[in-house]
């Protein structure tokens, strides 16, 4: 195991622990199994009709990968291309499968009326081989259609089935590690074994074999049998899976494909990408092709 520091970058306003986890020693950016991006937001508790409608997430598009939006607590409204509303609340999991393009918007509309704090993971997921251009869909987990084990301390949520079960509504075969993790002081875990693994310490501390990561480190998983252990009461965002292979990744786009990116950037420069039903009076303008770094990911 090895413990790599958070990257912080710029995020929504408010947002207090914007990461891109884990970096390799070198500093390229590359996937832990499908996940190419974690996203940690969360903001103070705001009184009803004062967070500004400039927090919210405008419509913007995607391809080739499967945007997650996993709720800690507050509430935000999702509508995309395909015609879908839903409003997600703590707790619960909504996943855009962009596929060959999809838009979609997350509006903080509760937050806004009734006041409140607002903290979710965003989690940005790489389609495998031969499944990037698939037909977009939009799927949702509520708390209660999530699996819960608690044993010795150790309470988990899985947000995707336990491994080795493979999630249902998403473009793979493979088992997808994705869970919540609420440790008691001292109690261990023993992480499922997938291909690729890694943990986000969101509170507290633990130890992973000789290693200690604190909040807002990440904790990368070698293969066989691994277990760590809460220093005092601790949460962690486990996540893992089967690797994919080369990606490049472009403000919201992933692909292997330079071209499907850059057609999907005049596409939407150009206005002829469908808005969400509800939300088409303002939307996320492109950057500027040097607004953005192109990263890519799982270079060898």
């Amino acid at each position: 195991m090895k413990v790599v520091d958070a990257k912080k970058l710029p995020g929504p306003p408010g947002a207090s622990n914007v990461l891109v986890a884990p970096l390799d020693p070198d500093g390229a950016p590359r996937t832990v199994g499908p996940f190419a991006l974690v996203a940690h937001i969360k903001m103070p508790h705001t009184p009803p009709g004062v967070l500004p409608v400039d927090a919210d997430v405008r419509p913007h598009p995607h391809i080739g990968l499967t945007a997650i939006s996993f709720l800690v607590e507050g509430a935000i409204t999702h509508r995309d291309s395909l015609g879908n509303r839903h409003e997600l609340r703590a707790g619960g999991l909504g996943a855009t499968v962009s596929g060959r393009g999809a838009v979609h918007s997350e509006r903080f509309e509760r937050n806004r009326l009734l006041g409140g704090a607002f903290e979710m993971f965003q989690l940005l997921l790489a389609h495998p081989d031969g499944h990037e251009d698939i037909e977009p869909s939009f799927f949702h987990r509520s708390e209660e259609e999530q699996e819960i084990s608690n044993r010795e301390g150790a309470n988990v949520r899985w947000l995707f089935p336990h491994p080795p079960d493979a999630p249902t509504g998403m473009p793979t075969n493979s088992p997808i590690l994705l869970a919540d993790v609420a440790l008691e002081s001292n109690a261990q875990w023993s992480l499922p074994e997938v291909p690729e693994r890694a943990i986000f310490v969101r509170e507290g501390e633990i130890e992973a074999g000789e290693s200690r990561a604190r909040a807002g480190q990440v904790v990368v998983v070698g293969p066989g049998e691994a277990s760590i252990r809460g220093n005092g009461p601790t949460r962690l965002l486990a996540f893992g899976g089967s690797p994919v292979g080369p990606r490049y990744l472009w403000w919201n786009y992933l692909h292997s494909s330079l071209e499907h990116i850059e057609s999907a950037k005049a596409e939407w420069r150009a206005g002829r990408v469908k808005l969400p039903l509800g939300d088409t009076e303002s939307f996320t303008p492109c950057p500027p092709d040097d607004g953005r770094p192109l990263w890519r990911l799982n270079r060898g």
